[in-house]
C-alpha cells in the first residue's frame, strides 16, 4: 500500500509539473509573439519612413537583434512592450509614416525633434487604435497645409502635440478632447482659422 501511495503521489506531482511547464512555455511564446508585433511595427516604420540615416542611429533596428527593448531610442514597459520612442536629433531623413507606429498597441510617447521628416501620412485618416499621449514632431520638415481627415483624430488620449519649428502654412486641424497642449510656433501659419475651433483649455 505504501508503494502504491508513493506512486500515486509521484504521478500527481509529475502531471502538475508537466502542466506548469506547459503554462510557462505558453507564457514565453506569448511574450515572443508580443515582441514580434513590436519588431514588425518598428521595422515597418523604419523601412517606409527613413530614406537616409547618416549617423547610423537606427543601425541596431534589425531582425538580427530581435529584442526591440535593446534598440537605440526605444523604451519598454516592465512587461517588455514598447511604450516610447526617442529619436531626438537623430538626423533622419524621410517621409513620416506615423500610422506604422500607431499600430504598436502600447506606444504612448513619440519624440522626433530635430530630424528631416516630411509630413507623409500625417493628414490621412487612420481607423486603428491609437494610444499616443505625447507626440513631438518639432524641428522637422513639415511643409504642407494640415488638412482632414487627420491621422491623429482617433488618438483619444493625445494630450501634448508639438509641431513647432516646421514650415506649416496653415490648414485645418482636428483632435480628440484630450488635447491639452499644442505648439505651432515658428511655422509659416498666416490663417488664424487653423486654431479657431480649439477648446479654451488648449494651450497654443
Amino acid at each position: 500500500m505504501k508503494r502504491g501511495w508513493r506512486a500515486s503521489w509521484s504521478e500527481e506531482h509529475g502531471v502538475g509539473l508537466f502542466c506548469f511547464l506547459l503554462l510557462l512555455m505558453a507564457s514565453d511564446a506569448k511574450d515572443l509573439s508580443d515582441d514580434d508585433d513590436d519588431v514588425v511595427g518598428l521595422l515597418a516604420f523604419k523601412s517606409s519612413s527613413v530614406v537616409s540615416d547618416p549617423t547610423g542611429f537606427l543601425s541596431d533596428w534589425s531582425h538580427d537583434s530581435p529584442r526591440p527593448c535593446a534598440w537605440r531610442g526605444v523604451s519598454c514597459s516592465s512587461s517588455g512592450r514598447v511604450v516610447a520612442l526617442d529619436l531626438t536629433n537623430a538626423g533622419l531623413v524621410g517621409s513620416l509614416q506615423l500610422s506604422r507606429l500607431l499600430a504598436l498597441e502600447n506606444l504612448r510617447h513619440v519624440h522626433f525633434h530635430g530630424n528631416h521628416f516630411s509630413e507623409g501620412d500625417l493628414s490621412r485618416s487612420y481607423r486603428g487604435s491609437c494610444k499616443l499621449e505625447t507626440l513631438d514632431l518639432s524641428a522637422n520638415n513639415l511643409t504642407l497645409p494640415l488638412a482632414g481627415p487627420p491621422l491623429l483624430l482617433g488618438c483619444q488620449r493625445l494630450a501634448s502635440l508639438n509641431l513647432s519649428r516646421n514650415f506649416i502654412p496653415g490648414g485645418s486641424l482636428a483632435f480628440g478632447p484630450s488635447l491639452l497642449q499644442l505648439d505651432l510656433s515658428r511655422n509659416k501659419i498666416s490663417d488664424s482659422a487653423i486654431v479657431d475651433h480649439f477648446s479654451p483649455t488648449v494651450r497654443i
